[in-house]
């Protein structure tokens, strides 16, 4: 027999395709988030910008990873010191506590950054 054969090679790679389709969307965000529904015009996220969320327990994550409310201030001012043009993207959950976004926005002052920007999701059009 002089073939080689790709069955299982195949195989694999259909089963690595299904792995990767299943846990891309887990890796967007930490935790799962129900944003406010607010109509605005959509922003250009610059590699520079740096995203904040706050779930409805009153969790923090910085981009990917999950801080702790005390380690905020630091990394704000991390984050400050690099390019003090910095603009902070804020996602908070809808059930979220005013003091847990407040915190955000008063890390954010101390650090010296002063571009916030709050990120919502487009209403539901009911009409469809």
């Amino acid at each position: 027999m002089g073939d080689i054969n790709v069955t299982p090679m195949v195989d694999i790679m259909l089963v690595l395709l299904i792995v990767f389709i299943i846990t891309a969307p887990v890796m967007h965000q930490a935790f799962k988030l129900n944003l406010p529904q607010q109509s605005a015009d959509a922003i250009k996220e610059e590699p520079k910008d740096v995203t904040i969320s706050v779930s409805a327990e009153g969790e923090y994550s910085v981009g990917q990873e999950i801080v702790a409310g005390e380690q905020l201030g630091e990394r704000l001012a991390e984050f400050a010191q690099a390019d003090p043009r910095t603009s902070i993207h804020i996602r908070a959950d809808e059930q979220a506590w005013y003091g847990d976004v407040a915190r955000i926005l008063g890390a954010a002052r101390d650090a010296g950054l002063s571009r916030i920007l709050f990120i919502t999701r487009p209403p539901v059009n009911k009409n469809r």
